[in-house]
């Protein structure tokens, strides 16, 4: 009696064992998310650019290309932009994907292709967002101090801790 019943278990498992992904030792990284195609403007702010002037002006579907290398300090403000459709606002490297591969780590020697986002210090952050601010995508930018002495207490802020933040 239990004999059929055991066989009956046995061949489940196993067939919920063979369903399974194989496991493996080495750790595996998972793809990076591929935003969707750019329906704006693409602008490139170049070393010494105005970036806060760029943000302020972009549009969703808009994509900024800050200068591979460059180093931006001040406290950046991503502003509230009203907008019916889901469209994203991108903030990026101009490094091509090519060299900064979906899936792979980077590392300090990937760092000449990034562009900085430097705060100033003074606890001011390097980026904000203004209340209700949404949708925006930031790729391979380097976030940091200014300078090591710099008194920093966040180097990034989302939101201000009002209502009009959810």
């Amino acid at each position: 009696m239990f004999a059929p019943l055991l066989l009956s278990l046995v061949a489940c498992l196993a067939c919920v064992f063979a369903q399974q992904e194989p496991r493996t030792s080495a750790p595996q990284v998972r793809p990076r998310r591929v935003a969707p195609a750019s329906s704006g403007n693409t602008t490139t702010i170049r070393a010494g650019g105005n970036l806060q002037q760029a943000l302020d002006r972009a549009q969703p579907g808009d994509t900024l290309l800050l200068e591979a290398g460059a180093s931006f300090t001040g406290s950046f403000t991503l502003p509230y932009k009203t907008s019916t459709n889901a469209d994203w606002i991108t903030i990026r490297t101009s490094t091509p994907d090519a060299l900064l591969p979906a899936g792979t780590r980077i590392t300090p020697a990937h760092a000449h292709l990034l562009p900085k986002l430097l705060s100033p210090g003074g606890n001011a952050p390097a980026l904000r967002t203004a209340a209700g601010a949404h949708h925006y995508r930031l790729v391979g930018l380097e976030i940091a101090p200014a300078s090591a002495s710099a008194e920093i207490t966040n180097l990034v802020t989302l939101g201000d801790g009002s209502e009009a933040q959810n």
